[in-house]
């Protein structure tokens, strides 16, 4: 990989992808605008399909609707290996040599609707974090997240990453990554850290939010966080929630109570665990379950076990 990817452009959307139906990454690569600002990556996480060459070989060559990927503002990087959501990102982070980068999972959408408000405020101004909302879309409902709901009315840390540009030298600097210990919420330290940086220790001063959608999550696609349906997901999930426990339980021993608000981290753990849950639900419907796996993570669900967990004595 060259040592700076899409140089000079001000935003690039990153696209990681593995096995991903080639009409879901079609329809994700369509939502995006084509702009002399914006430049996209599309990253062959090791796929074992190797149709994704031939695929936007064909795309360059045939479909009009894909003129931006002839232009210099394009790149098709493949991994020989599957290092994982979080490693791909985190490569992407350290390689891009855009201002910003965004990242786009292949099954989702942008909703470029507002992209031009943004791109314009960017062009005059120099920031840390933009801040959007997102969209869930399940069949023909739409239901809009907001970051500032997430914040003031819900008193919760906005665990959606997709929705936001970040500046790749601020997330480097202050050592902002996704994990590449774990494929399950390889996420949540990268939520967790991002907003006590922004907004517990800089106060917001160099961020921020933009009070609308600039992301549809289709919450019926195939993604690289939904392709694992295995009965060992139900015995491994239970170490992976432990293993994240103490993560979120070390972050809040090292920074304190106030500056890592308690109140923030408790609903975040919380709803992340009811999150994973359900999704299980749904999948002993189709397979048998570990009926100790299930045991512990309904423990762990229980509100009242949110404080035993981040406690420092546990």
């Amino acid at each position: 990989m060259e040592d700076k990817l899409n140089k000079g452009l001000l935003l690039t959307i990153a696209i990681p992808v593995y096995n991903t139906k080639p009409e879901l990454l079609k329809r994700a690569l369509l939502s995006i605008p084509d702009s002399k600002y914006i430049g996209v990556i599309v990253y062959d996480d090791g796929s074992t399909d190797y149709e994704y060459r031939t695929l936007i070989r064909d795309w360059l060559k045939n479909d009009p609707n894909f003129s931006f990927m002839n232009s210099d503002r394009f790149i098709f990087n493949r991994s020989n290996e599957n290092k994982g959501l979080g490693a791909v990102r985190n490569t992407l982070i350290r390689k891009t040599g855009s201002d910003y980068i965004m990242f786009l999972d292949s099954d989702d959408e942008v909703m470029t609707d507002n992209f031009g408000e943004i791109i314009m405020y960017l062009l005059d101004n120099k920031v840390d974090v933009i801040y959007g909302n997102i969209s869930l879309s399940v069949g023909d409902n739409m239901i809009e997240e907001s970051w500032r709901d997430f914040v003031n009315v819900r008193f919760m840390i906005p665990y959606f990453t997709t929705c936001n540009f970040y500046n790749p030298e601020f997330l480097i600097k202050n050592d902002i990554f996704y994990s590449e210990d774990r494929r399950v919420f390889e996420d949540i330290m990268f939520s967790i850290r991002l907003f006590y940086i922004t907004e517990i220790v800089l106060q917001g001063s160099n961020s921020k939010c933009i009070d609308k959608s600039i992301y549809k999550y289709n919450l019926e696609g195939y993604s690289l966080t939904r392709t694992d349906e295995s009965k060992d997901r139900l015995k491994v999930l239970s170490a992976d929630l432990k293993y994240w426990i103490n993560e979120i339980k070390s972050f809040y021993i090292v920074n304190g109570s106030e500056s890592c608000r308690k109140d923030q981290l408790k609903p975040y753990l919380f709803n992340r665990l009811r999150y994973e849950v359900v999704k299980l639900i749904e999948y002993c419907m189709k397979i048998n379950g570990d009926l100790d796996t299930y045991k512990v993570l309904l423990d762990n669900l229980k509100p009242y076990k949110i404080d035993e967990i981040l406690s420092k004595d546990i």
